[in-house]
This record gives structure tokens, sequence and C-alpha cells, in this order.
């Protein structure tokens, strides 16, 4: 990509990066802070305009040729309001092929990088705007991982000085309490769109090797430095993705869509293990499945009948019924199945959380 460098006027900064940091930091000093003034308005304020961005995490809005014949046409002047050097114009055709982007978001992003520029020395132009298209997609799973950490649960409270039936008495207790749960009703509204499922399927198509092809492909990878970076936000994004379906299931655990999806990711592990080590998305995961089955919380004594309420394996038996036939045979090894082996398992959770009644 070209190094050339020249100043934009900007109309904006609807970029791949920019807002998403913005929010990430929103997000974080929220949650963080939820007693602070104002902070549940701005939390609400951020997430109602990037909600179709989280129902459709990491999917870009795709590339356009009526966007790409004007682009070319009058070089960029219709949006920038004056026309553009024709290396700009070219390299944000590349970006829009590569990532299957829109091309003006792409020129936006160039536009970004050109002034990030000073943050990443030695680094031209488009090999920065690489960076920041990865970071964007990094902040903005971090946000989400962010606000699935915070949902109300069963196993953790972010802010445990809040239980107290006197708490919205008291007017930083009060503001935890509503910025909570209205965290926790947006993302439930996520999770009824499908979202779990579509972060399942994102941890299995996420591949680094793939993603270094498609540099390749548009002379878009630079030397050592810049090819570490970009491993490094790749796997966080991966990371961080894996870590909010964790987050999710040790909460409130998985519903039926989302459990037997991940059962199904989980059987085709076996082919990524190196040398009997699972990688750290797949323990990861390993982890949430085990969270998701987990019946634990029956062996409480105060509050268990109340949590139980929050967990669909359940709350649901359809969940447990279709866990059942996802991961038990028909058939019967030495005379137990697997699944008479699995209900012995529940049952016996279930006897001892009423013995210690």
């Amino acid at each position: 990509m070209n190094e050339s460098a020249t100043a934009f006027p900007v109309k904006g900064e609807d970029d791949m990066w920019t807002p998403f940091k913005e929010l990430q930091g929103i997000v974080e000093e929220c949650i963080s802070n939820p007693g602070q003034t104002n902070s549940l308005k701005r939390l609400e304020g951020a997430l109602r305009k990037h909600k179709q961005n989280f129902i459709t995490i990491l999917k870009n809005p795709p590339k356009n040729s009526k966007c790409r014949e004007e682009l070319k046409h009058d070089g960029g002047s219709s949006f920038t309001g004056a026309p553009l050097a024709h290396d700009i114009v070219e390299e944000a055709c590349v970006l829009s092929d590569m990532y299957d982007l829109n091309e003006f978001m792409a020129l936006q992003l160039l536009m970004t990088a050109e002034r990030q520029m000073p943050c990443h020395p030695g680094l031209p132009r488009g090999l920065v705007a690489v960076l920041l298209y990865y970071d964007g997609r990094a902040a903005l799973a971090g946000a989400l991982c962010t606000l699935v950490r915070a949902r109300r649960g069963v196993t953790w409270d972010l802010h445990p000085d809040t239980s107290s039936s006197n708490a919205m008495e008291d007017g930083q207790d009060g503001q935890k309490i509503l910025l909570t749960d209205y965290v926790t009703r947006y993302t439930e509204e996520l999770a009824e769109s499908g979202l779990l499922e579509h972060l399942i399927d994102l941890v299995e198509c996420l591949d680094l090797g793939h993603e270094i092809e498609r540099l390749h492909g548009g002379r878009a990878l630079g030397g050592p430095r810049h090819r570490r970076e970009v491993t490094h936000l790749f796997q966080l994004l991966k990371q961080t993705i894996s870590d909010t379906i964790f987050f999710w299931a040790a909460q409130t655990g998985l519903s039926q869509r989302p459990l037997i999806r991940l059962i199904a990711y989980m059987k085709k592990v076996k082919e990524d293990v190196d040398n009997g080590i699972l990688s750290n998305v797949n323990l990861t995961l390993t982890m949430a499945m085990l969270y998701a089955i987990d019946l634990g919380i029956l062996h409480r004594k105060d509050d268990r009948d109340v949590l139980a309420k929050k967990l669909p394996l359940l709350s649901d038996k359809g969940v447990g019924q279709e866990l059942l036939r996802c991961i038990c045979p028909s058939s019967e090894e030495d005379g137990t199945s697997l699944e008479e082996n699995w209900v012995w398992l529940c049952q016996h959770s279930v006897q001892q959380a009423h013995q210690q009644n």
C-alpha cells in the first residue's frame, strides 16, 4: 500500500475504529463506576446507538459497486468536500476488497490512519489502517465482553454492596442496581437475536492463517513488527469472544440453541489439540461448557431456588432433554448407557441438595 501522506478534510468519525474505541471506553468506565452521575444515561445512549453492531458483530457494511463508482469518478469529493489523491482512492478499494467493506468506510478508516501515524512510527498509512481495523474489532468485542461480565447471575456480583434490601435508599447504590438491571435486560435482548450462536460461529471461523493469507493477497502485511501487532490483535479478538461466551455460561448458563451449538463445536476441538494441550480459546470454551451443565447451585442453602430459575438447564426441561439427545449415544455399553449415567448424576445432585435442607 502507498506510503504517501496528505492532510484530508474529514466529515465525521464514522470509521471502523474510532466509534468502537469510544464505545469501549464508555462501557468500561460506566461498568467500573456505576454510581457516578449520568453513568446510566451515558451507557444507555452508547448502547442504543451500537445495538445493531453487537447483533451483527464483526459483520462489515459490504462493498458497494455504486459507492466504488462514485469514489473513483469524483475522487471522494462528494464524501470529503474536496478531491483526494489517486493513491488514497486505490488504497480504499484495496481495503474494501480485502474485508468486504463499504468503500467510503474504508476511505474514512484511511483518513483516521493518516492522523494516527505518529502513534505508529515507521508504518505507512495503509498498514496503520490495517492495525486500526483489527483494534476496532477487538474494542467492539471487548465492550460486549464487559457488558456480559456485568450481568446479574448466579456466580458473581460485580457490586455486592448493592444486594441489601435498603440499597435503593442510597443514591449511588440505587444507580448501581438500575445500571446492572439495564445491562442484564440489554444483553438478554442481544441473546434473543441469536448473538451467542453467532459468537460460537465466529470462534470457529476466525483463523489466523487465513487472515494472514488475506493480508498477503492485498499486500497489506508489513515487516515482523507489523505482523506481530496484527497477530496480537487478531488473537485478542478471538480470545475476547470466547471469554464472552464463558462469562455468559458461568453467570446464567446457556439456553438450548447456544448450548447445542457449543457442544457441536467442542466435538471438533480434538482436531485442534497439539500435543494434548488445548489452546487458550478452547480451554475457555471447555470451561464454558462445564459451567453450562453445572448443577452445583443446587447445593446452596439460602438462595438456590431463586438462582436456579436463572439457569436454563434447571428452568427449562427442553434444554436438558435436548442436551441428553445431543451428548448421549443410543447404544449401551456395559449394560448402562451414558444417558442413564447423566440422569443418575442429575438426580444425585438434586437428592444431595434436598438432604442439606
